[in-house]
């Protein structure tokens, strides 16, 4: 991978990000019914918010000093998001396609011509060390553990999107944050909840088969049919039982944080309670203290 495309790739990361962000807030904030038989949870793999700060340097790091730019995109974030998500795609186009060297031509990351310098903690685009959790180093550091854990897991999904990233590179990062909404959420798990992890790639493969059999359903009769159905009758009969078990799992986690809450609420209760009556105790034993630090001054 040139140094040009890891660039080009994590500047892309954070766009993204960014979008994918604005878009699942509205999905968030709706209150939806409950389906048990749902394939999946909008809930899933969500990309990380940025602060404030974060946002207004990206915005700073993308228009490169150009004041105008910098106030259209900020009153198109306010008041069209879907328009402001275009406009960020045309610059990052505009910021990938180089040009040929010419006079006053800068070398931008990885040595390709014509897409500027890349200003230390800028924002994304830029090579030093940055506020919060927007790093280079970060972002390519989950891009990388996903794809491994995607190769030991899911090595067709993985080899499909090796051959996004090398025929279809614009389209590659929205094609990777496809992939890891999808199947994301059990590898996060992994660690936390092995079992619950284990139970969502049962279910995941049983969802691929059935939609496998029903592909077949229009043009099957007699026999065919009755297998089909069979077939259809213990893959239901199958998810149902571990949609109680994901239900069970995750009541039991809930229950355990709630266990662990109620645990710290008791101890900062006794603690309250023990300092109620301390105070001329702590204060005396303090000023005693800073006294002794005084003392142990040396002026020389």
């Amino acid at each position: 991978m040139t140094g040009f495309y890891k660039y080009r790739m994590l500047m892309a990361i954070a766009v993204v990000a960014i979008v994918a962000t604005m878009s699942v807030n509205i999905c968030y904030a709706e209150e939806m019914k409950e389906d048990i038989w749902q394939d999946g949870s909008p809930r899933q793999s969500r990309p990380p918010e940025m602060t404030p700060e974060q946002m207004k340097e990206f915005i700073d790091g993308l228009a490169k000093g150009d004041k105008a730019l910098v106030d259209k995109l900020n009153k198109l974030r306010e008041d069209s998001p879907e328009k402001f998500r275009e406009e960020v795609r045309n610059l990052m186009r505009q910021k990938s396609g180089g040009g040929p060297k010419g006079p006053g031509t800068q070398q931008g990351p990885g040595g390709r011509e014509g897409s500027g310098p890349a200003r230390k903690g800028s924002g994304p685009a830029g090579d030093g060390p940055r506020r919060g959790g927007w790093s280079h180093e970060r972002m390519k550091a989950e891009h990388d553990a996903y794809i491994k854990w995607l190769e030991e897991n899911y090595p067709k999904e993985a080899k499909q999107l090796e051959i996004t990233r090398k025929d279809d590179p614009d389209n590659y990062i929205r094609r990777f944050w496809s992939s890891r909404r999808k199947y994301g959420q059990i590898m996060d798990l992994e660690k936390r909840n092995p079992e619950l992890a284990e139970v969502l790639k049962e279910d995941m493969a049983l969802q691929q088969s059935r939609d496998k059999i029903l592909k077949t359903v229009r043009d099957a009769k007699g026999k065919q049919l009755e297998k089909i159905t069979a077939q259809l009758k213990k893959i239901v009969g199958r998810r149902f039982d571990l949609i109680v078990i994901k239900k069970r799992l995750k009541y039991e986690e809930l229950k355990k944080r709630i266990e662990h809450l109620q645990k710290e609420v008791a101890e900062q209760e006794a603690e309250l309670s023990k300092l109620n009556g301390q105070k001329k105790t702590q204060t005396a034993e303090r000023l005693k203290e800073l006294f002794n630090t005084a003392e142990k001054i040396t002026w020389q």
